[in-house]
C-alpha cells in the first residue's frame, strides 16, 4: 500500500547515487530516530515494505535486510527480535541497554543472549556505540568466548574511535566474525586495520564518493583513497560546527535525494533554513 510505495520511492534515488549499490541494508538505526518509535507501525512497517533483491556477498554469505533495535529493556528488545524473525530479516543488531547500564562483560553478554534467543534462526550482531549508550565495555573482551554463549552471533558494528580496541578485534576474530566500522570519517583507517566493511550515515548522501574511496583502496591507490576520505571529513567538519545530528541529517538527505524526509521526532527539532542553505552549498562545493 502507501507504506510500500513510500519506501520504494526512497530506494530509487539511493540506488541512482550509488548509496546502496551492492550493499546490504540496515534499516531504522540511530539516524532514523531509533529510540522513540513504535512496533510495528513505524519501524516494523518499513522493514516489511523494503524491496527484495538488494544483496551483497559478505564473507560468502548473502545479506539482505538487517533489522535493529534500541535498548530500554529486555522485554521491548525481545519483541523486536521476534518481529525481525517473523518478517524474514537476514539478521538483527542489538545495542547495550543505556538506562540501566551493564557494568561488566558477563552482564552485557547475558542481556544480548536473551535477546538473540528470541530469534534463534537468524544472525545476531552487537552494535557497539558507547558515545550513545555510555557502555564502554571493550569489544575485544566481549568477543572472547561469545560464540559459546550466543550461537547465532556473527559480528559487530563498531561505532567508536578506539582503534586499538578495534584492531585487537580484527587481529583475534577476523576469520570468525564480520567486523563493520561505524565512524564514517575514520573509515579509511579502519580499512587499513582490516575492517570487513562499514555501516554509517554519510553513505546515504556521499555514497558515490565513499564507493570510489573503497575502489581506490582496493586498488591500493592510497593517495586517491585519502582524497575521498578527506572529502567526507571536510563536509562533516563543516556541519559539526553548525550543529549536526539526526535532524540535520534528515535535511541533508532531503536536499540530496529530493524526497521529503519529514521532521524528526521530539525532542529533536527540525534543521534551520540557515543550516540547510549552508550545508547544501558546502555539499555542492566538494571536489576530490
Amino acid at each position: 500500500g502507501r507504506a510500500s510505495a513510500a519506501v520504494s520511492e526512497h530506494v530509487r534515488p539511493l540506488q541512482a547515487c550509488s548509496a546502496i549499490k551492492r550493499k546490504p541494508q540496515r534499516l531504522e538505526g540511530a539516524e532514523s530516530d531509533t529510540r522513540p518509535v513504535s512496533l510495528p507501525r513505524s519501524r516494523g512497517g518499513s522493514a516489511v515494505c523494503w524491496p527484495q533483491g538488494l544483496t551483497l556477498q559478505l564473507h560468502g554469505i548473502p545479506k539482505e535486510i538487517a533489522g535493529s533495535h534500541s535498548s530500554y529493556n529486555h522485554s521491548n528488545d525481545s519483541r523486536w527480535a521476534k518481529h525481525a524473525a517473523a518478517i524474514g530479516a537476514s539478521g538483527i543488531a542489538g545495542i547495550a541497554p543505556f538506562f540501566f547500564k551493564p557494568t561488566n562483560k558477563d552482564t552485557l553478554v547475558a542481556f544480548l543472549r536473551e535477546v538473540a534467543s528470541e530469534a534463534p534462526g537468524i544472525p545476531f550482531y552487537y552494535y557497539h556505540i558507547p558515545p550513545l549508550t555510555g557502555v564502554k565495555i571493550r569489544v575485544e573482551e566481549l568477543l572472547d568466548g561469545i560464540k559459546e554463549q550466543i550461537p547465532t552471533f556473527q559480528g559487530v558494528k563498531f561505532s567508536d574511535t578506539d582503534l586499538l580496541d578495534f584492531a585487537q578485534c580484527v587481529k583475534n576474530n577476523k576469520e570468525q566474525f564480520v567486523l563493520l566500522y561505524g565512524v564514517d570519517e575514520h573509515l579509511l583507517s579502519a580499512l587499513a586495520i582490516g575492517a570487513s566493511g562499514a555501516v554509517g550515515s554519510t553513505y546515504n548522501y556521499l555514497g558515490k564518493k565513499n564507493n570510489l574511496m573503497l575502489e581506490a583502496f582496493a586498488k591500493q591507490d592510497l593517495a586517491l583513497a585519502q582524497r575521498y576520505q578527506f572529502c567526507t571529513g571536510e563536509f562533516l567538519s563543516f556541519v559539526f560546527k553548525l550543529g549536526f545530528g539526526v535532524a540535520q541529517t534528515k535535511a541533508v538527505m532531503t536536499f540530496t535525494s529530493g524526497i521529503p524526509m519529514g521532521p524528526p521526532r521530539l525532542p529533536l527539532l527540525s534543521a534551520s533554513v540557515d543550516f540547510i542553505e549552508k550545508a547544501k552549498a558546502k555539499m555542492e562545493s566538494l571536489i576530490v
